[in-house]
């Protein structure tokens, strides 16, 4: 049994897990770009994706971009087809995201 001395509080690792279905946005890959056309997917629902994975390519009037995850999830929904319009800031896809957040947490001095 760990033992502390009176007037020190322990403090605990604790991961708190956040867990939900979010949109994917597209975000603003560049300079005055406010759609995009989504070339191809990499991806389908019920996929598993980690962070840093490509999701699917697209172009705008400038560049073909890939568009990689931000997060580690499971995709549950694609918002759009290949060929179709993204705009800036509108969901490309909808993932299942499982995050951690650390935090330290106080604990209540143990009983002597």
């Amino acid at each position: 049994q760990a033992r502390t001395r009176p007037g020190f509080a322990r403090f605990v690792h604790q991961t708190a897990v956040q867990h939900g279905v979010q949109p994917f946005l597209l975000a603003d890959i560049g300079e005055g770009i406010a759609e995009v056309e989504l070339i191809q997917w990499h991806v389908k629902a019920g996929d598993t994706v980690k962070q840093f994975d490509a999701l699917c390519e697209v172009q705008s009037d400038k560049a073909n971009v890939e568009i990689s995850s931000r997060f580690d999830g499971v995709i549950t929904e694609l918002k759009h087809e290949a060929g179709d319009i993204a705009l800036v800031g509108e969901p490309l896809l909808m993932i299942d995201v499982e995050g951690v957040e650390d935090a330290p947490v106080a604990a209540a001095p143990a009983a002597a």
